[in-house]
């Protein structure tokens, strides 16, 4: 794949995620006008950008469907795992610097980091359809909230949202004197890998039995369907993924802090 192309998927990407947001930032009019602009300071077709934005549409709270009925090629795979935790601030700060002054885009590092963006766009023999807080993951979460007193069979439970706290699960149930911890997946089709982070491993494995990981597949159709799986870290048998992963930090030079 060639270095623009890379530098086009992930403004796609951002694009995608942020969606009003983004186009609204970038500041070069309409969504059509935008994709051209891209196009024209990237050497890129504007209906590849378009293309790469609905690519990633499925994994995104936004109006459009995208290409739910495909699976993430490789490339588009590789942009999530490396962009998919930074803050929209963040994202931005790359995206603006690809476009406006190309600063980042000559940077050895960035470069190295992008060529982990494969050349193939096959997709990966084994599925993982990422569960990112974004389309699959909100809806995932809203049902679980709407149906949880159902699904454990207790109309008594406490529900505590722990979802913003970052300890390896979403919730925490309080149903006959216990707490019960659940982590909480979506996929917006039927079949399809999840991932799971270091933290909400290692909380499976430390909760053993108290620990819920909760898939709810299918929203593309409309006909949720449940799977609960009670002590993971037992009862599943991951692969570990190592992936590299894009951080942005700011260095202030030795210049600037002469006489302050």
């Amino acid at each position: 794949m060639k270095y623009e192309n890379k530098l086009a998927l992930i403004t796609a990407y951002y694009l995608s995620k942020y969606d009003d947001l983004a186009y609204k930032k970038l500041n070069y009019g309409s969504k059509n006008s935008t994709h051209k602009k891209i196009g024209l300071i990237l050497g890129v077709n504007p209906n590849t950008v378009k293309n790469m934005r609905d690519a990633f549409d499925p994994l995104h709270d936004n109006p459009r469907v995208g290409w739910y009925q495909r699976e993430l090629p490789r490339s588009r795979s590789k942009v999530v795992e490396m962009f998919g935790d930074l803050s929209e601030e963040s994202l931005y700060e790359i995206v603006r610097e690809i476009l406006f002054d190309k600063e980042l885009n000559n940077q050895d590092d960035f470069k190295f980091a992008l060529g982990n963006i494969k050349e193939s766009d096959k997709t990966l023999k084994k599925s993982y359809s990422y569960t990112t807080r974004g389309i699959t993951g909100k809806k995932a979460e809203e049902y679980f909230l709407k149906n949880y007193k159902k699904i454990i069979n207790d109309v008594n439970a406490e529900l505590l949202d722990k979802r913003a706290d970052g300890l390896g699960y979403d919730f925490i149930i309080k149903s006959l004197g216990e707490n019960l911890y659940y982590e909480i997946k979506g996929l917006n089709t039927q079949t399809g890998g999840i991932l799971m982070t270091e933290k909400e491993w290692a909380a499976a494995k430390n909760y053993k039995e108290r620990y819920f990981l909760c898939l709810f597949k299918n929203f593309a159709q409309n006909t949720v369907e449940e799977i609960i799986i009670n002590n993971p870290a037992v009862k599943l048998n991951p692969r570990k993924l190592i992936k590299p992963v894009i951080q942005v930090n700011w260095y202030v030079q030795a210049k600037d802090l002469i006489g302050k």
